[in-house]
């Protein structure tokens, strides 16, 4: 379903159905976050125990998954 349809049937919807969409993704958009502070707590953790890269290393790296990612 594309982001259009799905627009025109949350039109549609009553007002407490929409209600309830918006907590329904304002939950998901808090999730995201929880998770992503986790794991940047993590990395935070992991660098203080001196699990480091250079940033040479980190472009390197950075090169790699930008490449994947195409």
């Amino acid at each position: 379903m594309s982001l259009a349809e799905l627009k025109d049937k949350v039109a549609g919807l009553s007002s407490t159905e929409r209600l309830e969409l918006s907590a329904f993704l304002a939950d998901l958009e808090q999730q995201n976050e929880v998770e992503f502070r986790k794991q940047v707590d993590q990395r935070m953790q992991d660098m203080d125990a001196g699990e480091k890269m250079s940033m040479e290393e980190f472009e390197r790296q950075h090169r790699r998954l930008s490449i994947q990612g195409r």
